[in-house]
């Protein structure tokens, strides 16, 4: 599911002021295509605001707005808890490590240097895997957050320039 939202984000393109100027034209007209170039969420948002009745474009641009925010946002809680759950995955190799050590200077003695050396390899290698983790997982949450962040930015201004397109129709048509 991880892979899916970090898709969706990444598959979602948006067009530029040009397009969107298209988009609008098109929307004016009540054609429900932004033509070639306008794809993505922008062109499902048009499509959808498009087709609808006149009088309830603007609250079918909101559902539409909406709709496309929710497809949008990444399972956040579920990516922080296993970031933050990464250190303790660790911690609990370290203590395993420790207990294979124990048990060695039990049965051995402190004679056995090899034995214990395995112990504490296995356990500094749990702790350096969870930490890498950690790592590595709050850059990519860095990164799905300011795609996110961009994306929203873009629905934000699509919403914008349908909004005004919406009351210019319906001053038109007054």
């Amino acid at each position: 599911a991880l892979v899916y939202r970090f898709l969706c984000l990444r598959e979602h393109p948006f067009a530029t002021g040009t397009t969107l100027e298209c988009a609008r034209a098109a929307m004016c007209q009540g054609v429900s295509d932004g033509g070639d170039d306008f794809r993505g969420l922008q062109a499902l948002i048009l499509q959808r605001v498009a087709a609808s009745p006149p009088a309830s474009r603007a609250g079918d641009l909101q559902l539409a707005i909406i709709e496309s925010q929710r497809q949008l946002a990444p399972p956040r809680d579920f990516i922080c808890a296993l970031i933050q759950s990464a250190p303790l995955l660790g911690l609990l190799g370290t203590v395993g490590g420790m207990i294979e050590i124990f048990m060695v200077i039990s049965q051995a003695g402190t004679s056995e240097v090899g034995m214990l050396a395995d112990g504490i390899g296995k356990a500094l290698l749990t702790t350096q895997a969870g930490l890498l983790i950690v790592v590595i997982g709050l850059y990519g949450e860095m990164r799905l957050r300011r795609r996110e962040q961009e994306l929203l930015d873009k629905l934000e201004e699509t919403r914008f320039v349908l909004n005004r397109c919406i009351r210019e129709a319906h001053a038109t048509a007054s």
